[in-house]
């Protein structure tokens, strides 16, 4: 080989060379945008897991509630019969009726 073929061949192979760290280069850079894609899924499925998470109590403690609420709505539906609000009204009609007089001392011109 002579001094001129040499010389071809080398500015063939510093061309190469060149495209090869161009290519590298933005491979390189690819790479960057792809690592800094993952940390950013990785904080978002963190994310994620946490209010899955709290979803998950959030259901159970309505569940629990839901529970709990038909407990006391089967036990107002059994104690309907027996309601507070009866007895107390009863009560006062029977103060009432032994506070008020008997017909009969009226009759007599409120003589006893």
């Amino acid at each position: 080989m002579n001094v001129e073929e040499l010389a071809k061949e080398l500015e063939a192979e510093r061309s190469e060379n060149q495209t090869l760290r161009n290519d590298l280069a933005k491979a390189l850079e690819g790479l960057g945008r792809a690592n800094a894609r993952i940390k950013e899924l990785e904080g978002q499925v963190a994310e994620n897991q946490t209010l899955h998470n709290d979803l998950t109590k959030a259901l159970e403690g309505l569940e629990r509630t839901n529970a709990r609420i038909k407990e006391l709505e089967g036990q107002a539906a059994k104690d309907s019969h027996n309601s507070s609000a009866e007895p107390a009204r009863k009560e006062r009609q029977k103060e009432w009726r032994a506070a008020r007089p008997c017909r009969e001392n009226l009759d007599d011109g409120g003589a006893a």
